[in-house]
């Protein structure tokens, strides 16, 4: 028989072990920026020490009798980041009987799991029993978790108040409850979650891999979800998320009950900064658009989700202020190659071009597949004048297709004129009205109307049309 006991023993040679060395860090690169948080969460876990006692017999870890407790604490009774923690348990030809009671009041060092721009922190409480063999453990108990907060710096996004209520039962977990605010909403989630044992290896496999199978169900009320700086959306509905055969899969339902998505632009057409038309008010400058945000860690997950719009969805930016409606569905692998199909509505809405504010007459975007390829049917038009005029925009995202239009039918250059000037090319009286339409002309269609150019030219006298750089 083997008998023994240790205090204050560091748990530095037995992190160093798992972290395969005390000196084996990767560089600091995005590619390892998890490992480096795992790294730096690991140099907390080295600075706690063991009390222990044990008294063990047998030729094999699986015929093993005895005793063995122990207790864990922090190196300083100041140090918050993880309480007092005690283990007792009895040994009978290598199975497990015993009692475990864990009190960790922060969950700050659960970094190491999380890129950098994520935080998770909270009180975590366990009390139960321990059983099962050396080799495949199980635990019979409940499991809580108190003032909850996760927070992503980056996004300035926040789930916050949350609280889990669950049970093991062996290699079972069953979750009756976890729930988050967030804003005005709420996220809670249920279900039952059981651990499987993984052949060796199989985390350098190309699947996710999870260590469970299961499925939980998740209800989302007015959720705020992060999209980036300045952007909003809040959605509801319920969803299952399905593990099975080492991937996690994503599906159900669920709905925009209000959002403003600001979209990123480089600008919207515009006449050139040295031309006015009188009568005008200066045009303001636009505010540069918001810096990306870093992207977090996020598991691969199979998505198979139906998502309404809503009435209450708006869009910003490019020139285009829109009330959005639709649905669509969403497949594929999140969030490395989503797939997108379905159909959004522009509900109402304006486009602003060339000084003018024109209404959206008719916007669908259809969307087969490619998430930045959709189908345009786009008609915007400038109202309340004698000839209204506008733009049509066809064809795809990346290949659009835009022509001129009016009510009633003209020649383009006097679409282009009723569309820039709000009145006809009989009406054009000075070199920079003229101008504007040829840069108008040159901007909007480029050099491929020959035709359209050859009228203003001729119509307003002007002997060449060209523009460059200055």
């Amino acid at each position: 028989r083997e008998g023994g006991e240790a205090r204050g023993l560091s748990l530095r040679p037995l992190v160093d072990w798992l972290e395969g060395g005390a000196n084996s860090r990767p560089p600091s690169t995005p590619a390892s920026a998890v490992a480096d948080a795992r790294g730096e969460a690991a140099e907390r876990l080295r600075s706690l020490r063991l009390d222990a006692r044990w008294g063990l017999a047998g030729p094999a870890w699986d015929t093993l009798d005895g005793e063995f407790s122990a207790a864990l604490r922090a190196a300083s009774p100041d140090e918050p980041v993880i309480g007092n923690n005690s283990v007792d348990i009895r040994l009978a030809g290598g199975r497990l009987d015993g009692e475990a009671r864990v009190a960790i009041p922060s969950l700050r060092f659960s970094r190491r799991y999380t890129a950098p721009d994520w935080t998770l922190d909270g009180e975590l409480l366990f009390s139960g029993r321990v059983r099962g063999t050396l080799r495949s453990p199980e635990l019979v108990g409940a499991l809580q978790a108190e003032h909850l907060m996760l927070f992503n710096r980056s996004l300035g996004w926040r789930l916050r108040e949350g609280r889990i209520e669950a049970r093991f039962d062996g290699r079972a977990l069953t979750i009756d409850t976890i729930r988050f605010a967030g804003g005005d909403g709420s996220m809670t989630i249920k279900g039952i979650l059981r651990l499987i044992d993984q052949q060796p290896g199989a985390l350098r496999g190309a699947k996710s891999n999870l260590p469970v199978e299961g499925q939980l169900q998740l209800e989302a009320r007015r959720l705020p979800v992060p999209l980036g700086p300045g952007q909003r959306l809040l959605l509801s509905g319920l969803t299952d998320l399905i593990a099975a055969g080492g991937e996690l899969q994503w599906r159900g339902k669920l709905r925009a009950d209000e959002g403003l998505i600001e979209l990123r632009s480089g600008g919207v057409p515009d006449l050139p900064v040295d031309i006015r038309i009188v009568g005008e008010a200066p045009a303001r400058k636009a505010s540069a658009p918001a810096a990306e945000a870093v992207a977090g860690w996020t598991p691969r997950v199979g998505a198979e989700l139906t998502i309404a719009l809503g009435e209450a969805l708006r869009v910003r930016g490019g020139g285009v202020d829109a009330r959005l409606g639709g649905e669509l569905t969403l497949t594929g692998v999140l969030p490395a190659a989503p797939r997108v199909r379905g159909q959004v509505d522009v509900r109402e809405g304006t486009f602003s071009a060339y000084g003018r504010r024109l209404e959206i007459s008719r916007g669908v975007i259809r969307f087969a597949g490619e998430l930045d390829n959709p189908v345009l049917d786009i008609l915007a038009m400038r109202r309340d004048q004698q000839v209204e005029a506008g733009v049509s925009v066809t064809g795809s995202a990346l290949a659009p297709r835009l022509r001129l239009v009016s009510e009633p039918d003209l020649p383009d250059a006097q679409k282009l004129s009723w569309l820039v000037l709000g009145t006809g090319l009989d009406d054009v009286s000075n070199a920079g009205q003229a101008r504007a339409l040829s840069e108008a002309a040159l901007a909007l269609l480029g050099r491929s109307d020959e035709g359209l150019m050859a009228s203003l030219t001729q119509r307003l006298g002007i002997d060449a049309v060209s523009l460059g750089a200055t």
